[in-house]
């Protein structure tokens, strides 16, 4: 479009597409790449029933997540206080250390959104709800009672090397989702238990094998006292 020195009602005439269509692609460009990949590569889900399916977002799904995205940067960025005179009179190398821990911090958050809109399938007015939500919300209060009203967000993230659980949101969570969450917990346990079994066991062999070796070293100094 650039090219051809198009704006987007023109581009929208010449192609046949719709302006909002158009709006959102234009969007998309400007998103970060895992969202990008979310929409092009998609990804592996775990359904309820247990079965495995590659998903990917939709348009409207990636516009609604990098606004999510963005609240979430801004809620972090107001939680670590960076807007303040104390950051304000840090240097930059530690001011963009900050700033990075509470983009990583967002992206966490809003993947796990990602991977339970893509697992329920979340419709067009779920995800502008949600993301509207979001957007509302204000940084958590310091020493105080008050809670602040907050969008329903995911309860776990399984990844192949880590298990995120939002505390939070045990407490009236889905039962289908509080199921899949004992069930994963109930393996990373038994897997935890057999790896304590295994570590009690080569302490064990350490253990022998450094008796025997002090015993084998004993022996040799009383063979050379007896000798003398």
């Amino acid at each position: 479009m650039e090219v051809e020195e198009l704006d987007v009602a023109a581009a929208a005439a010449r192609y046949g597409i719709s302006e909002r269509t158009i709006c959102r692609h234009l969007q998309l460009l400007s998103a970060p790449v895992w969202i990008q990949a979310a929409v092009v590569k998609g990804e592996e889900v775990e359904l309820a029933d247990g079965s495995k399916e590659v998903r990917k977002l939709d348009l409207t799904g990636a516009v609604e997540l990098q606004r999510t995205f963005n609240s979430y940067c801004r809620l972090e960025e107001a939680a670590a206080g960076t807007s303040s005179k104390a950051v304000r009179d840090q240097n930059d190398r530690e001011r963009a250390a900050v700033e990075a821990r509470g983009r990583a911090k967002a992206q966490c958050k809003a993947e796990a959104v990602k991977a339970r809109a893509l697992r329920e399938n979340w419709s067009r007015r779920r995800w502008q709800d949600f993301a509207a939500a979001v957007a509302k919300q204000g940084p958590a209060p310091i020493r105080s009672g008050i809670k602040i009203p907050r969008p329903p967000g995911c309860l776990f993230d399984s990844r192949e090397d880590r298990l995120i659980v939002n505390v939070r949101c045990i407490a009236g969570g889905p039962v289908a989702e509080l199921r899949r969450l004992a069930r994963c917990l109930s393996e990373l346990l038994e897997r935890v238990e057999r790896e304590a079994d295994r570590g009690e066991v080569r302490e064990r062999q350490c253990a022998a094998v450094a008796g025997d070796s002090a015993a084998g070293q004993g022996g040799a100094q009383v063979h050379g006292c007896g000798h003398e």
